[in-house]
This record gives structure tokens, sequence and C-alpha cells, in this order.
């Protein structure tokens, strides 16, 4: 079994065993419990039935899954951590300088990025990188998705732009960027930013194969924490500390 796929046993059946901890009530943490045991019981066989190839490819339903699960399990409204970081980030925006229009369109265009940037990056691993360096693209990749994602029961937030005085921005692409976070997301924040997360542990490594393309991603991955504050898709905090997670994933994976 390849490493990453022993991370995704291990955070799904830590979600199970943490469900009914999490006070969501009977039919949710069953549903939790129940999610959890199906998606091990997937990366077994798949692990044990695959060709490597469909191996290095299936991580992208692993990560989205581990997304989705823990939402499962929220089951209190925002409380004082949300009021803590909400009173954190005013205090970060002290600090902002005005950004050019063009500027604010580019981020917004690199948050949008974010989607397609996981399967790019692995792509590029392929091309020019071993079998070992995908599975060390896949265990940052996930140990900071994950690491994202299961806080969530837990520290339970709500994303700036929902808020009073969040963005209005004339420009079309944040308007799209919005329409399709209300398709494609449970409308909760995560702690740190999965996005930012996600995105950093990707392109460095791209950069520990291929320096030309990871570069290339290092700057969309910057691109994405911008645009996640100046959208206001997520607090300052979220973004420093999933830049951080992402930086630290990418180099512990190269000791696993």
């Amino acid at each position: 079994m390849l490493a990453f796929e022993q991370l995704a046993i291990g955070y799904f059946a830590a979600l199970g065993i943490a469900a009914p901890f999490a006070g969501a009530g009977k039919t949710r943490t069953s549903m939790a419990a129940l999610s959890s045991t199906i998606a091990i019981g997937t990366i077994l066989v798949v692990s044990r039935t695959a060709e490597e190839n469909v191996r290095i490819w299936v991580p992208h339903i692993y990560l989205v899954a581990g997304y989705w699960m823990p939402a499962l399990l929220v089951a209190r409204t925002p409380g004082r951590f949300e009021a803590w970081l909400k009173r954190s980030d005013a205090g970060w925006r002290r600090f902002r300088v005005p950004i050019p229009a063009c500027a604010r369109h580019a981020v917004e265009v690199a948050y949008l990025f974010c989607y397609p940037m996981i399967p790019m990056a692995l792509l590029a691993v392929r091309a020019v990188g071993s079998p070992v360096d995908a599975e060390r693209f896949w265990l940052s990749v996930l140990g900071a998705g994950f690491a994202c994602y299961g806080s969530l029961p837990w520290l339970i937030t709500r994303p700036p732009r929902m808020f009073a005085g969040g963005v209005r921005s004339p420009f079309a692409i944040h308007r799209l960027n919005e329409g399709v976070l209300r398709q494609v997301s449970h409308q909760l924040n995560t702690f740190p930013s999965g996005h930012v997360a996600v995105s950093t542990a990707a392109a460095f490594a791209v950069l520990s194969v291929w320096w030309p393309a990871g570069i290339v991603m290092l700057v969309v991955a910057a691109g994405i924490a911008l645009g996640s504050v100046i959208g206001r898709f997520h607090y300052v905090l979220d973004v420093l500390l999933g830049a951080a997670l992402g930086s630290a994933c990418s180099t512990l994976a190269f000791f696993v």
C-alpha cells in the first residue's frame, strides 16, 4: 500500500472514530461513520486491484471526500472562535494597502484556478518526476488538505464574504467565484484555508521536480492566497496558516 493511501485510511478512520464526539445527532453521526467505512473500503479495494496509474489519479476523489465528510459532523452554530477570528481579521486588515483594479482582477482569476491546479500539478510531476515523486505529491497535498478539513466540526466558522460588509465587487470574475462556491462548497470556512494549503503543497511538489513549472505554480498559489483575502473568501489568519501548513507538508513528505 502506498504511503498516501495509508494517510487517507488514517484520516477517514479518525473521522469515523471522532464522529460520536461531535454531537451531530444520531442520524448524521451514523452517516459520517458509514461514509468513513465506505471510503476506507474503497481505498483498500483500489490499492489491491488497480494499476499504479489509476492509484495515482484516484486521490482526487479522496481529497474531495475528505472535504465534504467533516461537514456532516458540524453540530453547532459558530461561536467564540468565529468571533475571535473576525477580530483578528479586522486587526490584520488595518495594514492593507490600496490594490489596483487590474491586480484585484488577476488574483480573483488565480483563486478560480485553484480547482484545476491540482490535476495540472500532478500532470507536471508525472511528466518529469518518478513514481516516488508522485507519491510524495499526494502525501503533501492530502496531508495539507486533511489537516484543514478535519478541524471543521470543532473550529466552526463561516467565510467572511457571508457577513454584512462583504465584498461587492464590480468584477464578473468575483461573482463567478461566489457562484462556484455556492455550488461546490459546504458554505463553511476551513481553518486553516484548504485552498491555500493544498495549492501551496502542490506548487512545492512541482518545484522539487521541475523548477520552471514549479515557479509558475508558486505564483499561482500566491495569487490564490491573495485572492482569498481580497475576495474575502478566507480570513487573513486562515491564509497565513494555510501557506505555512502547505509548505510544511511538502517538506515532511520527503522524510516519509
